[in-house]
């Protein structure tokens, strides 16, 4: 069973059984959230070693998760007007304060020339969002950010941990990187990414494409790389993502929760095989655990240009049934299957 043992430590957070260097922390552990039409709670939280084929409950939380379970980002400067809210409640707004916590999945509003600095609680990665701008700091208690509209900076040396990756969604795509100096900027129908220093990797959302505009002679390029490299590297330079589509909020928000429910049940497919308990050579099942890593993080990514895009939408109704979905298809990529 050791294969089965390495398998789990390489899909799931680390766990108490896991020895360290067998349990490296991947940026997918878990879920992206859902909109907060649907309650926190009900998000699953990934299995842990499955019971006489039903899913046992998770796993008990690691001590960095334990931190940022109870720890909230909090705002170390904040300059202009900052406000935050759940979604589709924006009459409720608050004021947010210097050193004040951030409320989790609770959205910012920045009026022009506003600025806000989060510090992640674990780490104490830097991350600054300049306005105008709409965004979530730290979602889901993890080092992710969420980029509606507006500008988000990262600089080296601010906070990293050794392999702990930030993720920036954006309703065009996921940027994802450990150390660089980069500048993302989001208004309705692109986002434009500049890096100065480091490397960074982006999956493209269905319906966009990209242009590098510090080499016009590359011209536009389709949105979803082959699917062996669904993640294209960037390193220094400048990036534009555009909307190819002239769909409203609505229907882009429903597109993107297909996408998201048809990728999770792409990476739960591919979990149930490796856990069906038949025999595979050394090279065999190691292709088959990166297929499903990498069918993994694709599922993680496009659910949370899902949630983003479901968390902005002003018709309530709209928004509670697409929460539903995603809630649903969240925990069929996060989740180990059943066996059968």
């Amino acid at each position: 069973m050791r294969w089965e043992t390495a398998l789990l430590c390489a899909l799931l957070p680390p766990l108490g059984g896991c020895k360290p260097e067998h349990a490296a922390a991947l940026p997918d552990a878990a879920p992206s959230p859902v909109p907060p039409a649907v309650s926190q709670a009900a998000i699953p939280r990934a299995a842990a070693l499955p019971d006489a084929g039903a899913n046992a409950a998770g796993p008990s939380p690691t001590r960095d998760e334990q931190v940022s379970a109870t720890t909230a980002c909090r705002a170390i400067a904040v300059d202009g007007e900052v406000r935050s809210s759940l979604a589709g409640e924006a009459a409720l707004a608050r004021s947010l304060s210097v050193q004040g916590e951030i409320p989790n999945d609770a959205w910012l509003r920045l009026a022009p020339r506003s600025r806000v600095v989060a510090k992640d609680p674990r780490t104490t990665r830097e991350t600054t969002f300049l306005g105008p701008a709409r965004v979530q700091a730290c979602v889901g208690h993890r080092e992710e950010s969420w980029i509606a509209l507006g500008t988000f900076e990262s600089a080296p040396g601010a906070g990293e941990a050794p392999g702990a990756e930030e993720w920036v969604t954006t309703p065009h795509g996921v940027l994802r990187y450990v150390a660089a100096h980069l500048r993302v900027s989001v208004v309705p129908r692109e986002t434009t990414l500049s890096l100065g220093g480091g490397v960074a990797f982006f999956w493209a959302a269905d319906g966009v494409r990209t242009v590098r505009l510090d080499k016009p002679d590359a011209g536009a390029q389709p949105g979803i790389a082959p699917d062996d490299e669904p993640w294209q590297r960037v390193s220094e330079g400048t990036l534009r993502v555009v909307m190819g589509t002239t769909a409203t909020a609505a229907e882009a928000a429903r597109s993107s929760v297909d996408a998201c429910t048809l990728r999770a049940q792409r990476s739960e497919e591919l979990a149930r095989a490796l856990l069906s308990g038949e025999r595979a050579d050394g090279s065999d099942l190691g292709r088959k655990i990166a297929d499903q890593i990498t069918a993994r993080r694709v599922a993680r990514a496009s659910c949370s240009v899902a949630g983003l895009r479901v968390g902005v939408l002003t018709a309530p109704d709209t928004r509670t049934a697409l929460s539903r979905m995603l809630e649903h298809a969240n925990a069929r990529w996060s989740n180990l299957p059943e066996r059968r």
